[in-house]
């Protein structure tokens, strides 16, 4: 039996992130547009240790909108998309540089994937999911406006915020494929 409940708050959707961080066996799925060091800073020890017990983490994130202002435009050839996020659009992107860490210590276990994005969602095995207005990634819970999501527990959509996961677009892996195709 499903049983899907109301989230207010961004307490609330931070509760749930760490529901997902004490409760997950196999794999996180968590996409947030931006990721700040402020948002990630009590979390990204609690990654590396689930990492460590072979837990794999997928992260979606950067904005559309970002990526446009940074993929084209007189930067050096050496920078990659994911440093110009970083470099010149600040605050909104500075988290990535703590799990960057991470992707070279677990290049098997964490995924940091770019996909372009204002989807807030998260999926907990196949156990939860929650989806919401709140970014939390990028803030805790201690302020700021409201915020609503639904924690799911219905397979079916479970199972498909999975697979549109799995199948987005990576501005990483195929943009190049995009522009190229064989």
């Amino acid at each position: 039996m499903s049983t899907n409940k109301l989230i207010y708050g961004r307490d609330g959707s931070r509760n749930i992130l760490m529901e997902a961080l004490t409760t997950v066996q196999s794999r996180l799925i968590i996409v947030c547009p931006w990721i700040t060091n402020e948002g990630i800073e009590d979390v990204t020890p609690i990654f590396e240790k689930l990492l460590k017990d072979k837990v794999k983490i997928s992260i979606g994130w950067g904005n559309q909108k970002d990526i446009s202002k940074v993929d084209y435009g007189d930067y050096p050839e050496t920078e990659t998309l994911r440093v110009r996020l970083m470099k010149y659009l600040g605050w909104k992107y500075l988290g990535i540089y703590q799990l960057q860490r991470l992707e070279k210590l677990f290049p098997d276990l964490f995924e940091l994937k770019l996909v372009g994005t204002h989807e807030k969602y998260l999926v907990c095995d196949n156990l939860f999911a929650f989806t919401g207005s709140h970014n939390i990634l990028t803030s805790k819970g201690l302020y700021g406006d409201y915020e609503i999501g639904l924690r799911i527990t219905e397979s079916s959509i479970i199972n498909e915020l999975i697979e549109h996961f799995d199948e987005c677009f990576s501005w990483e892996k195929d943009k190049w494929n995009l522009i190229y195709p064989n």
